[in-house]
């Protein structure tokens, strides 16, 4: 997992230090801060309104794209993430995640409640209430995985 940040030296020596005591390793290049992740993908990097947050993903309920912006959608809130719909998709694969739409990535340990409809999708309810579509492209895999049980 990797994620750039421009950060002033003084930060970078706070973050750096508070981060390689969680397992992260810094790679810099051109001025741009790179945090790498040294194991499997077990903390993502979010974007509050003025810092950074470290949260676990099972905290993650879901992940929704609006255009170029990626909004990660917590138990503690909602923050900006750095990556793309599909990067996640592959970084979360096997971590109880799934690709429901072309907008989201659902984390299944969150799901409250489905509903099917009668134009082949699905609505489910996640455990903050919120409503989440699954498309018909993502129907047939999300219906499968429904029949093998949650």
């Amino acid at each position: 997992m990797r994620i750039r940040l421009l950060v002033s030296q003084e930060e970078r020596k706070k973050l750096q230090k508070e981060l390689e005591n969680k397992g992260f390793v810094i790679d810099d290049r051109n001025y741009d801060y790179t945090i790498v992740s040294n194991s499997p993908v077990d903390k993502i990097i979010v974007f509050g309104d003025e810092e950074l947050f470290i949260i676990n993903p099972n905290d993650v309920i879901y992940f929704e794209s609006f255009g170029n912006d990626i909004v990660c959608h917590t138990i503690r809130g909602d923050y900006k993430v750095k990556y793309r719909l599909y990067e996640l998709e592959h970084l979360f694969n096997e971590k109880g995640y799934m690709r429901v739409s072309n907008s989201f990535i659902v984390n299944v340990n969150h799901i409250r409640s489905i509903k099917p409809t009668i134009n082949s999708k699905f609505i489910l309810t996640m455990n903050n209430h919120d409503k989440v579509e699954v498309t018909r492209s993502y129907y047939i895999m999300f219906k499968r995985f429904i029949e093998g049980g949650m």
